[in-house]
């Protein structure tokens, strides 16, 4: 990650500091190759979102292209469609980074840009633990918090714990991590990487 993406990735969080408390904070930052060319933040506008702010101002400015955008949530609209995807439409964008799928999101979809396309880029799990924290409400409901997902708790989870450490020398395999799901964490707690996985999910 370079200097510059993460300056940019901060940027677009204090953003979304600036965003009602009310609502979902989200923070979006469009980006020449050095410097800022817009950026919205989420109710900005009352009622609006982050995209049909800046929506306007890339109208306004007549913008095209763009190198990058540092997005904090990956939002769906009303209708059920990624905002981002429809950013494209209006601006050809080089490099895309995402910091969280949108508090609502409760399965994959075909559509997800996230998914789709090969240049979108990941904030850092601390940048991600901050926008975890600016949207605390939205996410302690939601389904992708470990409590309110059973699925997601008994599968997800023992896949990335069981991934983590075949990496790390120990031949365990999802089902064994499920079968004796308190020893395994009882064991391995004490490697950081690996329990923070199953903290997080």
């Amino acid at each position: 990650m370079s200097p510059n993406s993460t300056y940019w990735m901060n940027y677009a969080i204090g953003v979304a500091q600036r965003a009602p408390q009310s609502g979902r904070r989200v923070g979006v930052a469009l980006v020449s190759e050095h410097d800022l060319i817009c950026s919205a933040f989420e109710g900005e506008v009352r009622g609006a979102s982050w995209y049909r702010i800046l929506r306007r101002r890339i109208q306004e400015f007549g913008i095209s292209s763009a190198h990058s955008v540092y997005l904090t949530i990956n939002t769906l609209s009303a209708a059920w469609s990624f905002e981002l995807a429809e950013l494209f439409k209006e601006v050809r964008i080089d490099r895309v980074y995402v910091g969280l799928p949108d508090p609502a999101l409760t399965s994959y979809l075909d559509d997800d840009p996230v998914t789709v396309l090969g240049h979108v880029h990941r904030f850092p799990d601390d940048l991600q633990r901050e926008i975890l924290e600016q949207n605390r409400d939205f996410y302690a409901v939601s389904e992708q918090n470990i409590e309110c997902n059973p699925h997601y708790s008994t599968h997800h989870i023992s896949e990335a714990v069981s991934t983590r450490l075949r990496s790390r020398g120990f031949a365990l395999s999802r089902s064994d991590v499920n079968a004796n799901r308190g020893e395994v964490c009882a064991r391995f707690s004490n490697l950081p990487e690996v329990w923070d996985q199953v903290q997080r999910g």
